[in-house]
């Protein structure tokens, strides 16, 4: 950032706006780079970043006059929360899961996973980042050899291919998206898991065991 939209620029107004001409001299990389909207509010981005705690009258709750702003990419939803209790243990092929989000649109999946002791995650393959958390135990990487603990977070990017086991058995929560690919020695695809093969499952689940769908927004989401 230059000098010129520096917090004690001179050429400054008492609005905390600059005026044409200082804009109009400024570098177009300073322009660009610290106006994300247009020139006249490049003052808004030019302050010294502070504190949210030391701010000067920043409230803890909002105002009972302000309205709450919904978001613009789905404004129906004002928050969603997903109590893991409402959703059963299902077995899915290798190991029992729970599913708290599986997107049809986007192939969005969130699932909870309960790996045994000594049993392991046969060979596999993601195309897609992929976020997981470890709640308890202890999952070993077989390929990267290194272990991660309750309380670590692992990230897994698109192509990888690999294998865990858990001695103690663990509990994991698995973030990502698109398809699973379990492999054969070749490489070649043996058994492939997404959101649409696992709808079809939670379906058979709850109607073979009569049970009741979780909640909205359930599973489907």
């Amino acid at each position: 950032m230059c000098a010129r939209h520096s917090p004690r620029d001179p050429t400054r107004s008492h609005d905390g706006s600059h005026d044409q001409k200082s804009l109009a001299t400024c570098s177009p990389r300073c322009v660009a780079g610290c106006s994300p909207y247009d020139q006249e509010r490049c003052h808004l981005v030019s302050r010294s970043p502070v504190v949210l705690n030391n701010l000067p009258g920043a409230p803890t709750l909002p105002p009972d006059e302000w309205k709450h702003e919904r978001s613009v990419v789905d404004p129906k939803v004002l928050g969603i929360k997903i109590d893991s209790e409402d959703h059963p243990w299902m077995p899915s092929g290798y190991f029992d899961q729970k599913y708290l989000r599986l997107n049809m649109e986007t192939g969005e999946w969130i699932i909870i996973v309960k790996i045994p002791p000594g049993k392991p995650v046969p060979y596999h393959k993601h195309h897609a980042p992929l976020f997981l958390w470890v709640f308890e135990g202890t999952l070993n990487y077989i390929e990267e050899q290194w272990s991660a603990g309750p309380g670590t977070l692992v990230y897994e990017p698109p192509g990888n291919t690999h294998t865990e086991v858990s001695d103690d058995g663990c509990t994991v929560l698995i973030w990502s998206s698109g398809p699973l690919e379990f492999l054969n020695e070749d490489l070649t695809p043996a058994v492939v898991r997404d959101p649409v093969m696992w709808k079809q499952e939670i379906e058979q689940f709850h109607a073979v065991n009569d049970l009741p769908m979780p909640t909205s927004p359930g599973y489907f989401w």
